[in-house]
Protein backbone atom coordinates (compact mmCIF):
# COMPACT_ATOMS: atom_id res chain seq x y z
CA UNK A 1 0.00 0.00 0.00
CA UNK A 2 0.89 3.36 -0.39
CA UNK A 3 0.63 6.33 1.81
CA UNK A 4 0.64 9.75 1.23
CA UNK A 5 0.82 12.69 4.04
CA UNK A 6 1.61 16.27 3.39
CA UNK A 7 3.06 18.66 6.46
CA UNK A 8 5.75 21.30 7.36
CA UNK A 9 8.01 21.92 10.03
CA UNK A 10 4.93 23.16 12.36
CA UNK A 11 3.49 19.56 12.17
CA UNK A 12 6.98 17.57 12.45
CA UNK A 13 5.89 15.80 15.53
CA UNK A 14 2.39 14.85 14.82
CA UNK A 15 3.74 13.95 11.17
CA UNK A 16 6.01 11.05 13.05
CA UNK A 17 3.38 10.34 15.46
CA UNK A 18 0.78 9.79 13.10
CA UNK A 19 3.17 7.92 10.44
CA UNK A 20 4.81 5.75 13.36
CA UNK A 21 0.63 4.71 14.89
CA UNK A 22 0.41 4.01 11.13
CA UNK A 23 3.62 1.40 10.47
CA UNK A 24 2.35 -0.63 13.88
CA UNK A 25 -0.77 -1.33 12.28
CA UNK A 26 -0.25 -2.75 9.07
CA UNK A 27 0.48 -6.30 8.13
CA UNK A 28 3.28 -5.68 5.19
CA UNK A 29 5.58 -3.01 4.26
CA UNK A 30 4.27 0.29 3.04
CA UNK A 31 5.40 2.57 0.78
CA UNK A 32 5.24 6.39 2.33
CA UNK A 33 5.19 9.47 0.50
CA UNK A 34 5.54 13.08 2.00
CA UNK A 35 4.95 16.04 0.49
CA UNK A 36 6.92 18.57 2.67
CA UNK A 37 8.18 22.64 2.62
CA UNK A 38 11.26 21.78 4.55
CA UNK A 39 12.74 18.61 4.55
CA UNK A 40 16.11 18.89 6.48
CA UNK A 41 14.02 19.68 9.57
CA UNK A 42 12.05 16.16 9.18
CA UNK A 43 15.06 14.26 8.83
CA UNK A 44 15.57 13.48 12.56
CA UNK A 45 12.16 11.60 12.53
CA UNK A 46 12.81 10.04 8.94
CA UNK A 47 15.91 7.98 10.60
CA UNK A 48 13.27 6.75 12.86
CA UNK A 49 10.67 6.08 10.86
CA UNK A 50 12.72 3.59 8.12
CA UNK A 51 14.19 1.50 10.89
CA UNK A 52 10.88 0.56 11.28
CA UNK A 53 10.27 -3.19 10.21
CA UNK A 54 6.84 -1.99 8.47
CA UNK A 55 8.87 0.70 6.95
CA UNK A 56 9.07 -0.06 3.15
CA UNK A 57 10.12 2.89 0.96
CA UNK A 58 9.75 6.50 2.73
CA UNK A 59 10.56 9.30 0.51
CA UNK A 60 10.26 12.80 1.17
CA UNK A 61 9.71 15.41 -1.49
CA UNK A 62 9.98 19.03 -1.46
CA UNK A 63 7.58 21.11 -2.52
CA UNK A 64 8.97 24.72 -3.83
CA UNK A 65 6.12 26.91 -5.04
CA UNK A 66 6.00 30.31 -3.77
CA UNK A 67 1.93 30.47 -3.92
CA UNK A 68 0.07 32.97 -1.68
CA UNK A 69 -2.77 30.38 -0.40
CA UNK A 70 -6.19 31.75 0.40
CA UNK A 71 -7.63 31.98 4.35
CA UNK A 72 -4.40 31.06 6.13
CA UNK A 73 -4.01 34.25 8.44
CA UNK A 74 -4.70 33.35 11.91
CA UNK A 75 -5.79 29.94 10.74
CA UNK A 76 -5.01 26.54 12.63
CA UNK A 77 -3.76 25.12 9.53
CA UNK A 78 -0.56 25.75 7.74
CA UNK A 79 -0.20 26.00 3.67
CA UNK A 80 0.66 22.20 3.23
CA UNK A 81 -2.69 21.49 3.29
CA UNK A 82 -2.78 22.33 0.06
CA UNK A 83 0.41 20.77 -1.09
CA UNK A 84 -1.53 17.29 -1.99
CA UNK A 85 -3.45 19.75 -4.68
CA UNK A 86 -0.10 19.45 -6.65
CA UNK A 87 0.81 15.84 -5.97
CA UNK A 88 1.20 14.78 -9.54
CA UNK A 89 4.42 17.00 -9.13
CA UNK A 90 6.03 15.19 -6.83
CA UNK A 91 4.93 11.99 -7.19
CA UNK A 92 5.58 9.21 -9.92
CA UNK A 93 2.77 8.00 -12.16
CA UNK A 94 3.20 4.58 -11.75
CA UNK A 95 2.25 3.95 -8.31
CA UNK A 96 -1.15 3.02 -9.02
CA UNK A 97 -2.92 4.32 -5.19
CA UNK A 98 -2.55 6.62 -3.20
CA UNK A 99 -3.91 6.51 1.00
CA UNK A 100 -4.02 10.05 2.23
CA UNK A 101 -4.09 10.97 5.63
CA UNK A 102 -4.07 13.86 7.70
CA UNK A 103 -0.73 14.73 10.22
CA UNK A 104 -3.13 15.13 13.32
CA UNK A 105 -4.93 11.18 12.63
CA UNK A 106 -3.58 8.40 14.79
CA UNK A 107 -3.87 5.11 13.42
CA UNK A 108 -5.00 3.02 16.71
CA UNK A 109 -6.33 -0.58 14.77
CA UNK A 110 -5.36 -3.01 12.19
CA UNK A 111 -6.38 -1.50 9.24
CA UNK A 112 -4.29 -3.37 6.17
CA UNK A 113 -7.13 -5.45 5.07
CA UNK A 114 -10.29 -2.79 4.52
CA UNK A 115 -7.47 -0.52 3.43
CA UNK A 116 -6.72 -2.90 0.41
CA UNK A 117 -10.39 -3.87 -0.10
CA UNK A 118 -11.61 -0.06 -0.39
CA UNK A 119 -8.04 0.42 -2.79
CA UNK A 120 -9.41 -2.82 -5.10
CA UNK A 121 -13.02 -1.41 -4.58
CA UNK A 122 -11.94 1.99 -5.84
CA UNK A 123 -10.09 0.32 -8.80
CA UNK A 124 -12.84 -1.74 -10.44
CA UNK A 125 -15.40 1.33 -10.10
CA UNK A 126 -15.54 4.71 -11.99
CA UNK A 127 -14.32 6.71 -9.27
CA UNK A 128 -11.11 8.36 -8.17
CA UNK A 129 -11.16 9.24 -4.33
CA UNK A 130 -12.95 7.53 -1.56
CA UNK A 131 -13.85 9.51 1.18
CA UNK A 132 -15.96 10.13 4.61
CA UNK A 133 -19.20 12.27 4.07
CA UNK A 134 -19.17 14.80 6.89
CA UNK A 135 -23.11 15.39 7.16
CA UNK A 136 -25.85 16.90 4.73
CA UNK A 137 -23.50 19.96 4.81
CA UNK A 138 -26.07 22.34 2.68
CA UNK A 139 -24.40 25.58 4.60
CA UNK A 140 -21.21 24.20 2.80
CA UNK A 141 -22.50 23.14 -0.43
CA UNK A 142 -24.63 26.16 -1.31
CA UNK A 143 -21.64 28.11 -0.17
CA UNK A 144 -19.43 26.43 -3.02
CA UNK A 145 -22.56 26.23 -5.35
CA UNK A 146 -22.36 22.65 -5.75
CA UNK A 147 -25.34 21.15 -6.83
CA UNK A 148 -24.90 18.12 -4.16
CA UNK A 149 -25.50 18.02 -0.42
CA UNK A 150 -22.48 15.47 0.08
CA UNK A 151 -20.21 17.40 1.74
CA UNK A 152 -16.69 14.92 2.82
CA UNK A 153 -14.17 15.27 5.10
CA UNK A 154 -10.80 15.56 3.39
CA UNK A 155 -8.22 14.13 5.96
CA UNK A 156 -8.66 10.89 5.31
CA UNK A 157 -9.04 9.44 1.82
CA UNK A 158 -8.01 6.68 -0.57
CA UNK A 159 -7.01 7.83 -4.33
CA UNK A 160 -7.23 5.60 -7.84
CA UNK A 161 -4.08 7.66 -8.77
CA UNK A 162 -4.12 5.89 -11.75
CA UNK A 163 -7.18 8.09 -12.99
CA UNK A 164 -6.43 10.58 -11.40
CA UNK A 165 -3.19 11.59 -13.66
CA UNK A 166 -5.27 10.24 -16.68
CA UNK A 167 -7.89 12.64 -15.36
CA UNK A 168 -5.07 15.43 -15.19
CA UNK A 169 -7.18 16.07 -11.64
CA UNK A 170 -3.92 18.03 -10.38
CA UNK A 171 -4.21 20.81 -13.15
CA UNK A 172 -7.68 21.05 -12.64
CA UNK A 173 -7.79 21.26 -9.06
CA UNK A 174 -5.55 24.32 -9.20
CA UNK A 175 -7.95 26.50 -11.83
CA UNK A 176 -11.16 25.41 -8.89
CA UNK A 177 -8.68 26.62 -6.62
CA UNK A 178 -8.34 30.08 -8.34
CA UNK A 179 -12.10 30.11 -9.15
CA UNK A 180 -13.10 30.02 -5.67
CA UNK A 181 -10.23 32.03 -4.25
CA UNK A 182 -12.95 34.31 -2.28
CA UNK A 183 -15.26 31.34 -1.22
CA UNK A 184 -12.59 29.05 0.42
CA UNK A 185 -13.59 28.49 4.21
CA UNK A 186 -12.01 25.29 4.35
CA UNK A 187 -8.75 25.22 2.40
CA UNK A 188 -8.34 22.02 -0.08
CA UNK A 189 -11.19 20.19 1.10
CA UNK A 190 -13.51 23.27 -0.01
CA UNK A 191 -11.66 22.47 -3.57
CA UNK A 192 -12.24 18.85 -3.63
CA UNK A 193 -15.78 19.33 -3.05
CA UNK A 194 -16.48 21.33 -5.22
CA UNK A 195 -14.86 19.97 -7.87
CA UNK A 196 -16.12 16.10 -6.89
CA UNK A 197 -19.31 17.17 -5.86
CA UNK A 198 -20.46 14.85 -4.26
CA UNK A 199 -19.37 11.54 -6.83
CA UNK A 200 -17.51 9.66 -4.76
CA UNK A 201 -16.94 6.31 -3.11
CA UNK A 202 -17.78 6.49 0.65
CA UNK A 203 -15.39 5.45 3.39
CA UNK A 204 -16.69 3.96 6.42
CA UNK A 205 -16.79 6.34 9.72
CA UNK A 206 -14.03 4.20 11.79
CA UNK A 207 -11.19 5.36 8.98
CA UNK A 208 -11.90 9.00 9.87
CA UNK A 209 -13.38 9.24 13.12
CA UNK A 210 -13.29 13.01 13.99
CA UNK A 211 -12.37 13.96 17.52
CA UNK A 212 -13.38 17.74 18.46
CA UNK A 213 -11.69 17.65 21.88
CA UNK A 214 -14.10 21.33 22.65
CA UNK A 215 -16.96 19.27 21.21
CA UNK A 216 -18.46 18.65 25.48
CA UNK A 217 -21.21 16.35 23.80
CA UNK A 218 -18.82 14.11 22.49
CA UNK A 219 -18.40 10.27 24.17
CA UNK A 220 -15.11 9.52 25.51
CA UNK A 221 -13.88 7.53 22.59
CA UNK A 222 -12.73 4.25 23.46
CA UNK A 223 -10.17 1.86 21.28
CA UNK A 224 -12.58 -0.31 20.19
CA UNK A 225 -14.68 2.57 18.05
CA UNK A 226 -12.12 3.55 15.02
CA UNK A 227 -9.55 2.43 13.47
CA UNK A 228 -7.92 6.13 12.30
CA UNK A 229 -9.20 8.71 14.79
CA UNK A 230 -9.07 12.43 13.71
CA UNK A 231 -8.39 14.97 15.41
CA UNK A 232 -10.54 18.65 14.06
CA UNK A 233 -11.16 22.06 15.51
CA UNK A 234 -8.87 24.22 16.70
CA UNK A 235 -7.96 23.11 20.30
CA UNK A 236 -5.52 19.87 19.07
CA UNK A 237 -4.46 17.45 21.98
CA UNK A 238 -0.98 18.98 21.65
CA UNK A 239 -2.65 22.53 22.57
CA UNK A 240 -2.80 23.51 26.60
CA UNK A 241 -6.67 23.74 25.82
CA UNK A 242 -7.02 19.82 24.30
CA UNK A 243 -4.17 18.26 26.09
CA UNK A 244 -6.17 17.72 29.03
CA UNK A 245 -9.32 16.43 27.33
CA UNK A 246 -10.27 12.69 27.70
CA UNK A 247 -9.75 12.42 23.67
CA UNK A 248 -6.37 13.45 23.18
CA UNK A 249 -5.10 10.21 24.98
CA UNK A 250 -4.82 8.00 21.60
CA UNK A 251 -1.85 11.08 20.92
CA UNK A 252 -0.48 12.04 24.18
CA UNK A 253 -0.08 8.22 24.83
CA UNK A 254 1.74 7.52 21.88
CA UNK A 255 3.88 10.76 22.39
CA UNK A 256 4.84 9.42 26.21
CA UNK A 257 5.52 6.10 24.31
CA UNK A 258 8.04 7.74 21.44
CA UNK A 259 9.49 10.79 23.61
CA UNK A 260 9.14 9.32 27.10
CA UNK A 261 7.25 12.51 28.23
CA UNK A 262 3.81 12.42 29.53
CA UNK A 263 2.16 15.86 27.40
CA UNK A 264 3.44 17.61 24.13
CA UNK A 265 2.56 21.05 24.44
CA UNK A 266 2.70 23.04 20.74
CA UNK A 267 0.56 25.68 20.07
CA UNK A 268 0.38 28.84 17.36
CA UNK A 269 -0.59 31.04 20.14
CA UNK A 270 2.00 31.54 22.79
CA UNK A 271 -0.18 34.32 24.50
CA UNK A 272 -3.54 31.84 24.13
CA UNK A 273 -1.18 28.64 26.31
CA UNK A 274 -0.62 31.02 28.70
CA UNK A 275 -3.87 32.43 29.41
CA UNK A 276 -5.49 28.51 29.02
CA UNK A 277 -2.81 27.22 31.53
CA UNK A 278 -3.63 30.34 34.03
CA UNK A 279 -7.55 29.67 33.21
CA UNK A 280 -6.73 25.22 34.65
CA UNK A 281 -5.07 26.89 37.17
CA UNK A 282 -7.71 29.28 38.64
CA UNK A 283 -10.56 26.42 37.39
CA UNK A 284 -9.16 23.62 39.40
CA UNK A 285 -8.27 21.21 36.31
CA UNK A 286 -5.41 20.83 37.04
CA UNK A 287 -6.47 19.18 40.85
CA UNK A 288 -8.45 16.53 39.09
CA UNK A 289 -5.42 15.68 36.00
CA UNK A 290 -2.88 12.96 36.60
CA UNK A 291 0.35 14.11 36.49
CA UNK A 292 -0.39 17.81 36.87
CA UNK A 293 3.24 18.67 37.71
CA UNK A 294 4.64 16.90 34.24
CA UNK A 295 1.59 18.68 32.57
CA UNK A 296 2.50 22.58 33.81
CA UNK A 297 6.21 21.50 33.16
CA UNK A 298 5.57 20.85 30.08
CA UNK A 299 3.69 24.26 28.99
CA UNK A 300 6.57 26.06 30.45
CA UNK A 301 8.95 24.97 28.74
CA UNK A 302 6.82 25.46 25.43
CA UNK A 303 6.20 29.10 26.50
CA UNK A 304 10.06 29.46 27.14
CA UNK A 305 11.64 27.73 24.73
CA UNK A 306 12.20 30.03 20.79
CA UNK A 307 10.05 28.62 17.70
CA UNK A 308 12.19 25.93 15.83
CA UNK A 309 13.16 27.20 12.83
Amino acid sequence: MNFLYCFDENYNIQGYLSIYSLLENVDNKISIYIIHKDPKSFEKYKKKIVNHPKAGLIKIHKFEKNINFPNLEEAHVSEATYYRLFVTDHIAKDVGHLIYLDADTVVINKVSEDLNNMVEKLRKSNLTIAAKTEEELSVNTKRLNMKSNKYFNAGVMVIDYEKWIKDSLSKKLISRLKELESKILFWDQDVLNSFFDGVYLELDNVYNFKIDVDDMKQKQVEKEDAKIVHYVGKSKPWTVRGSVKPNSKFYQNLYDQLFYLPFHISNNWKRQAYDDLISYSKSGVLKNLNNSFGFVISVIYFLLKKRAK
